[in-house]
């Protein structure tokens, strides 16, 4: 029996917004950094982007990936994957979309593929606290 293979990430970000500019330059606004996302109240809506950078030696031509909000699917997205220099990584970004959380929950990105280990590349919690100014 075949192992199957593992998905080398060398970045995986969330955050709320994405845009590219000249010179492949990515800026990201607002990344949700450490383990968890706050929200001053409940239910809330967040905006959520995400940014992944993967190895792209031996990737397949097709990768799916989904936004589990406590392992429920509540996005789902298929990438073409089209490498011109395979010692280059693959970046791939997720536009900004918005996410009704109704309670303390945890939202992971997870990413899947045919004869690949589904990996959880993002996991974040959502949970009420204290927004520092």
């Amino acid at each position: 029996m075949r192992m199957a293979k593992k998905f080398k990430f060398r970045s995986a970000l969330a955050c709320e917004h994405i845009t590219t500019g000249a010179g492949n330059k990515v800026t990201l606004i607002n990344i949700y950094g450490g383990a968890g996302i706050l929200v001053a109240e409940l239910p809330a809506n967040i905006w959520l982007s995400f940014y992944l950078e993967m190895e792209s030696k031996h990737l397949p031509a097709n990768l799916d990936i989904e936004v589990r909000r406590d392992s429920e699917v509540v996005g789902r997205v298929g990438v073409e994957v089209s490498i011109e220099d395979e010692g280059s990584p693959l970046n791939i970004i997720l536009p900004s979309g918005l996410m009704k959380i109704d309670h303390e929950c945890t939202i992971d990105l997870v990413v899947k593929a045919k004869g690949f280990e589904d990996a959880v590349a993002i996991s974040r919690f959502v949970k009420l606290g204290d927004i520092p100014a």
